[in-house]
């Protein structure tokens, strides 16, 4: 029985690995996009995110504390909730600011002196800045926290013995791993991160889920303990994180992609109220652009429910 399950989570885990790590470099390593549509990417990256925020990631924690047979109060739903967001905000204020002279930058500066050592404390600085570039970007720590919780409650459904939690759980993870990790890769390469961090941030992302998987797995397996109020709250926690990431994904993005963007406005020759009527045009595309972003998750949320 204990064999079968093994097989089982491992081949589900090795699928969602693969699927969110193919699903995160698809826009930046399969398709050529010009800089107007790298910017609708964005957009409806950004819908998604809110999207799944608001319709399956926040539902989701309440769902699990609620089969566990918890009594629901606002006070039981909202303070993990709260606690996930102002510690994300702690982060993105203090620590990513004050990393932000040094991330990214020491990356570049390899030296060329050959000696072992100088080859070791390279590879920690490499290591070094990678660490940091995580904790400089407020979307890719959120996303990691949120997919290392839904690995926990991934490994806590495999160790019940209820077959259908494992199944809706497994369902309720693709449905909104897959636009998460798209949306993923396309804002990070909109922020002009260089592409190896990028890949090395969405690896992280992929293989995030699968490691809390197998330890929470091992771990109530081998002590037989039941974690399904710890998972509701850490769940509720994650949304907490996620809502920041839309949050500052929001922040960053919304000025600069409502507005024209220099694409209709500057070709010279007297037409300010033809500029202004580009500029018009391109803000109503991109806002039907963000509300498909929007529907995409309520479709998926639709389907989970069948």
């Amino acid at each position: 029985m204990l064999l079968s399950k093994f097989i089982e989570l491992l081949a589900v885990t090795l699928v969602m690995a693969a699927t969110t790590f193919i699903s995160s470099i698809a826009p930046i390593k399969f398709f050529t996009l010009s800089s107007r549509n790298l910017n609708y990417l964005t957009i409806f990256s950004m819908g998604i995110l809110v999207g799944t925020a608001l319709l399956i990631v926040l539902p989701e924690g309440i769902e699990v504390l609620n089969e566990g047979m918890y009594q629901l109060t606002s006070f039981t739903v909202g303070l993990p909730i709260l606690v996930g967001f102002i510690l994300m905000f702690t982060i993105d204020k203090f620590v990513a600011h004050k990393l932000h002279d040094k991330v990214l930058y020491s990356a570049g500066s390899t030296g060329t002196g050959g000696t072992a050592t100088n080859t070791s404390s390279f590879g920690e600085e490499r290591a070094q800045s990678v660490v940091e570039s995580v904790l400089q970007s407020s979307i890719t720590l959120g996303l990691l926290v949120h997919a290392s919780v839904d690995g926990i409650s991934l490994g806590s459904s495999f160790a019940d013995k209820d077959s259908t939690l494992q199944f809706i759980i497994i369902i309720a993870l693709i449905i909104h791993k897959i636009p998460t990790a798209f949306s993923l890769g396309t804002i990070l390469s909109k922020e002009g991160m260089p592409d190896k961090l990028v890949l090395i941030h969405l690896g992280l992302f992929a293989l995030s889920t699968p490691v809390s998987t197998w330890i929470t797995f091992i771990i109530i397996s081998v002590s037989s303990t039941q974690i399904q109020f710890l998972t509701g709250i850490l769940l509720l926690f994650s949304s907490g994180t996620f809502l920041y990431v839309v949050y500052h994904v929001m922040n960053e993005f919304e000025d600069g992609l409502f507005e024209d963007g220099g694409e209709g406005g500057s070709s010279g020759g007297g037409g300010g109220d033809e500029s202004t009527s580009v500029d018009m045009q391109t803000k109503k595309k991109n806002i039907f652009v963000v509300i498909v972003g929007l529907v995409i998750p309520l479709l998926l949320s639709l389907i989970k429910e069948e």
